[in-house]
């Protein structure tokens, strides 16, 4: 790594600890700063509704796969209906061409 990076980094780490020490010092109930509490917050919730996502898109997936049906059976269903609907119209309109 160049120095410069590390330079960088070094610093960023400094800064990190100070606000740290900032935050214990004021012993306000968080022992971090409050941009990392709030970082770390988000991140949590995240895997928490990630997790109930998850969940739910499986029991979904689960009931479909429950749920479905072969696709020759309702054709055939809707066969028959029509069938029925057909001798039901002939037998009040005998003389009516009727197209489905």
């Amino acid at each position: 790594m160049m120095k410069s990076t590390l330079i960088k980094d070094f610093y960023g780490e400094i800064e990190r600890l100070k606000s740290e020490v900032y935050a214990a010092r004021e012993k306000n109930g968080i022992y971090i700063p409050k941009e990392r509490y709030y970082q770390e917050e988000s991140e949590r919730i995240k895997v928490v509704l990630k997790h109930i996502l998850v969940g739910k898109i499986l029991l979904l997936k689960h009931i479909l796969k429950g749920c479905s049906l072969p696709t020759h059976k309702p054709r055939n269903v809707l066969a028959k209906i029509k069938v029925a609907v057909y001798k039901i119209l002939l037998r009040i309109y005998p003389t009516t061409v009727i197209d489905f």
